[in-house]
């Protein structure tokens, strides 16, 4: 074999295994269709719990005091008011979080991998996995014009939502209910804040917005909701955030005079985790590919990182004992870690995106700090 584990995608759940393998001594070589450094459609929100994987890392001194510290997380809605809480004190992951841009942050990630010890190759588009007898065994890509096959004793895809890899395995489903989509924008002359906000405002719902202070008078502003209700509601996700920016109660306010940096980028994102099937023989997916997006809030980079950090548990035991069935522990891990948890995600934000229920829940949190408390441990899935 050429390599023993290749790793499809240099996001953070393909550099985190990337650098976990390699820690762990194998020889790993992680690619990415794209040249680095390279934007990623995100709201940048990075929670305590991906805080915690960060500090495990041992990447904590490289991002303290360059990039924006959180302290909490702010919920408008319409005529709820506001819901305001601080990041619980949790002792298993600090208790703040950051405003990290994905330009920055997936290339610090992807440095961090190679110093470990991965080879990393980028304009390297992956056409196909290959089989032999049903089991992959490495991957068929280009790369500067160039046709290759890599072998492998296992691949791990973290190519994101439109996953090729997990596509061509006929590991991904079409499960509406779980297909989101999201875009946002840099805007200059907001008002420095240490808070996350989202907004579930009258006026966008089903669709959520956020603006989240990344610094220096810049945030990062969006708009985010499920791929069925655009399709329900024949909604604009464009029109949807040119709504957040002029006729929201709330965030218009801070909006206004503020003044775009850049056109809106999007993305779909895949929820809940049942959306992909997460292993079969010889490979396994991590991130957006394996559907790890917090339903409740969206965000995937907490889950991005902690799944390449299973995935590259499970592989070192298959490596390491020789029996190639140990991948498909990952499934169980995976199921016992975020299964109820997503699942309820996936119910609560099908009736909390009405403006009535918004409106009462947030206007109930908003009066009692206790229950605003256990609002946000329940969001960020810091139970």
């Amino acid at each position: 074999m050429d390599f023993d584990v290749t790793i499809v995608g240099a996001g953070p759940g393909g550099s985190a295994a990337a650098y976990y393998l390699s820690k762990f001594g194998h020889k790993v070589l992680f690619v990415d269709k794209r040249r680095f450094p390279r934007d990623k459609a995100c709201g940048d929100g990075i929670s305590p719990r991906a805080v915690g994987i960060l500090k495990d890392m041992g990447l904590l001194p490289e991002i303290e005091g360059k990039f924006k510290r959180t302290r909490g997380v702010r919920i408008f809605a319409t005529k709820g008011g506001c819901m305001e809480a601080n990041w619980p004190p949790v002792k298993k992951y600090p208790h703040y979080g950051f405003i990290i841009p994905r330009m920055e942050l997936d290339d610090i990630l992807r440095r961090h991998a190679i110093r470990a010890g991965a080879e990393f190759w980028d304009n390297c588009l992956v056409i196909e996995p290959l089989l032999e007898n049903g089991k992959v065994t490495g991957v068929r890509a280009k790369r500067n014009g160039q046709h290759l096959k890599i072998y492998s004793s296992f691949v791990i895809a973290a190519d994101g939502a439109h996953s090729r890899v997990g596509r061509i395995l006929r590991l991904l489903k079409r499960k509406r209910r779980s297909i989101g989509v999201a875009i946002r924008a840099y805007y200059q002359g907001m008002e420095d804040d240490d808070f996350m906000e989202i907004y579930g405002e009258d006026c966008i719902l089903p669709a959520f917005g956020w603006i989240f202070p990344a610094g220096n008078g810049i945030a990062n502003v969006g708009v985010g909701t499920l791929i069925d209700d655009v399709k329900k509601h024949q909604l604009n996700l464009s029109q949807v955030l040119s709504n957040f920016i002029h006729n929201s109660t709330h965030a218009r306010k801070k909006l206004t005079k503020a003044v775009p940096l850049d056109s809106p980028k999007g993305d779909v994102l895949r929820l809940g985790w049942e959306a992909s099937e997460v292993v079969t023989n010889g490979a396994l997916l991590v991130g957006d590919a394996a559907s790890l997006v917090n339903p409740f809030t969206g965000e995937g980079v907490t889950y991005a990182l902690e799944s390449g950090k299973l995935a590259a548990d499970v592989i070192d035991e298959a490596l390491s004992s020789g029996d190639a069935t140990a991948l498909f522990k990952y499934k169980d891990l995976i199921r016992r870690r975020y299964g109820f948890y997503f699942r309820m995600g996936t119910i609560f934000v099908k009736w909390i995106s009405k403006p009535p229920l918004m409106n009462l829940g947030i206007g109930l949190a908003s009066k009692n700090q206790k229950l605003a408390q256990f609002s946000l441990r329940v969001l960020a899935n810091l139970l």
